[in-house]
């Protein structure tokens, strides 16, 4: 019961992040979207137990929708994969492993501006902008691995 307790505790742990994010915000009450819409592409590198990695693309689309000043929800998709491989040696004629992959990911903000009056001073309105948010997320995996042994005589 207590190995379930530990491996239960550390899952959560690993997959549960803290971000915290602050504006420079004078005046509360600016003209702000009540959409954005992000891209972007970035690159993936396995670090695995084989000996080579190839960078791969990954792409990402975002919309997020603003209530308010101080609250939002966010939508993100990310389509992209992960390569490694092993070249052929005295064991193998090659190992070659490919992970496709889509996530997605709702969250939801909100920020300190939505909980407490404006503040007077200019430290206390930087401090306004620190959100704190919670979300959920999916993804898929399709993953290719091509194994051919080479038996010696």
């Amino acid at each position: 019961m207590k190995n379930k307790i530990i491996v239960l505790l550390t899952f959560f742990l690993a997959t549960t992040s803290l971000q915290a994010q602050t504006q420079l915000r004078l005046d509360p009450f600016y003209p702000y979207s009540k959409y954005s819409i992000g891209i972007g592409m970035g690159f993936t590198k396995l670090y695995g137990d084989w000996n080579n990695s190839k960078s791969e693309p990954v792409l990402k689309v975002s919309v997020a929708r603003n209530a308010n000043e101080w609250v939002n929800v966010n939508f993100e998709l990310q389509k992209g994969g992960l390569n490694d491989f092993e070249p052929k040696n005295l064991y193998t004629t090659g190992l070659n492993a490919y992970n496709n992959f889509t996530a997605g990911a709702i969250t939801g903000n909100i920020a300190l501006g939505e909980l407490f009056n404006w503040p007077k001073n200019f430290l206390m309105k930087q401090l306004y902008g620190i959100y704190f948010g919670a979300g959920i997320g999916y993804m898929h995996n399709l993953t290719d691995i091509t194994l051919k042994y080479r038996y010696s005589q």
